[in-house]
């Protein structure tokens, strides 16, 4: 009787547990609503998370805790943005890197971290540049907004590759994670259902987006499209929440007019596809996952994006112009060859690129902002962001795990390629593509985590 009591209580709350989270994640959807609504309700939203991320860096023992608040604020970070919040603009990556970086000092240095630490201080080198051909005020504000991706990036690489992170504490971070991008997507939503007119044109679109940049908003929204796809891969039971959820973010990506959001999940699908077609029961799964959201989207969804827009969906994503990028980059590479030794300094490109282009404009493209403005030693640090990538591949135990870091680190390399690192997200997730680095080192605890994917 007592092993019965036992056994159905350990039920309820295996259930609860798997309830609770996609409930937790669900509930943004009103909250995001609300905060679009109100901005009081968007500031106490952002300085009570804030408030409880500071507490946990500065308590917590459990170091998962701590990559779920660092994960809930990355998916926060475009909420906070559009919606107006009254706090620091970068405040998303800094909170990152406060978390982690409070936490890495209390964990044991298990890893070598010359890379991370390499590539950020690479990226130093040319700040004298900046501070000499600027005000202190404007450097600071250059330097601060150009190098916090690059600093966010490195503390989350040294935090994920000093833990392991079993292949099942992705399920609740991704939930954490995604739960902020439902709200934005739910901000976005209202906010195209309330228009009084839309004009849909080739380029992207702010009221589709909720009234902010399409380019970030349709970045976070594939962002989560991935982690739920990547989640109905892995488990079974949540897969048709999973799955209605990730077509109902990509939908809302799509119609941003954004093209970067639907390149970045499908590189990632892509690049996930690849290191599953080996095991049977996982390319199983991924064609019972990829067959019926290709079927959706062609035969449901699309036909109805078409109607809406007119037919400009379709014009707008088979139009391969590049929107300028390819000049930017040209300008960029100019502005290298000029400055090859340090570059010109963080932030000092854009008055480069004002010299050769006539107008004003940020770097879309993260590699070659690196080298123009850090010259050789930006090199370098492409250099070692790309060892680091492969490492982690080759360092995680093959199977779910490994997936899970080519779509991450999929997704990272191309956003940074066509949208720079204006978010926290692509800092946080290359960094979350270390978590399963250590795993090799325990054979027993690898295979108890492959046999967990799929329940």
């Amino acid at each position: 009787m007592t092993l019965l009591v036992k056994r159905n209580v350990e039920t309820v709350q295996t259930r609860s547990y798997w309830l609770g989270w996609p409930v937790f994640a669900l509930l943004h959807i009103p909250l995001g609503l609300a905060m679009h609504s109100y901005a009081l309700v968007a500031n106490i939203h952002a300085y009570l998370t804030l408030a409880v991320a500071a507490y946990i860096a500065l308590s917590t023992r459990d170091m998962r805790k701590a990559a779920w608040v660092a994960a809930y604020i990355c998916g926060a970070e475009i909420l906070w943005r559009m919606t107006d919040v009254s706090i620091f603009y970068e405040i998303g990556k800094y909170a990152i890197v406060a978390v982690l970086g409070l936490c890495l000092l209390r964990l044991p240095i298990k890893q070598s971290i010359a890379m991370p630490v390499g590539y950020f201080l690479l990226l130093t080198l040319s700040i004298p540049l900046t501070v000499n051909g600027l005000s202190l005020g404007l450097a600071r504000d250059q330097i601060s907004f150009n190098l916090s991706g690059p600093l966010c990036l490195a503390v989350a690489v040294m935090f994920f590759t000093q833990f392991r992170l079993p292949v099942q504490d992705y399920y609740p971070l991704t939930w954490v994670l995604v739960g902020p991008i439902i709200g934005i997507g739910a901000s976005a939503a209202f906010n195209t259902a309330t228009a009084e007119a839309i004009n849909f044109t080739g380029e992207s679109n702010y009221v589709t987006s909720g009234g902010f940049g399409p380019n970030q908003v349709s970045a976070i929204l594939s962002l989560g499209t991935v982690m739920l796809l990547m989640l109905a891969i892995q488990y079974r039971r949540d897969r048709l929440i999973a799955l209605i959820t990730a077509l109902g973010l990509l939908t809302i990506s799509v119609l941003t007019f954004s093209r970067g959001g639907l390149y970045n999940v499908g590189v990632s699908i892509i690049a996930a596809g690849i290191f599953l077609m080996g095991n049977a029961r996982l390319r199983r799964s991924f064609l019972i996952v990829l067959v019926p959201a290709v079927l959706i989207g062609s035969y449901w969804i699309y036909p109805r994006l078409e109607e809406f827009t007119s037919g400009m969906v379709t014009k707008r994503f088979t139009d391969t112009n590049p929107t300028l990028r390819f000049e930017i980059m040209m300008a960029e590479w100019h502005t290298f060859t000029r400055n090859p030794l340090l570059g010109t300094g963080p932030g000092m490109g854009r008055f480069e690129r004002y010299g050769e282009l006539g107008y004003w404009v940020s770097s879309h493209t993260e590699y070659t902002r690196m080298i123009a403005e850090h010259g050789i030693p930006g090199i370098f640090a492409i250099v070692l962001l790309l060892l680091m990538a492969s490492r982690a591949l080759r360092r995680t135990p093959p199977g779910i795990q490994q997936v899970w870091c080519a779509a991450l680190l999929a997704w990272s390399c191309t956003e940074m390629a066509h949208a720079a690192m204006r978010i926290a997200a692509v800092a946080f997730i290359f960094g979350l593509a270390m978590a399963g680095f250590n795993n090799h080192e325990n054979n027993e605890e690898q295979n108890a985590n492959q046999r967990h994917f799929i329940r």
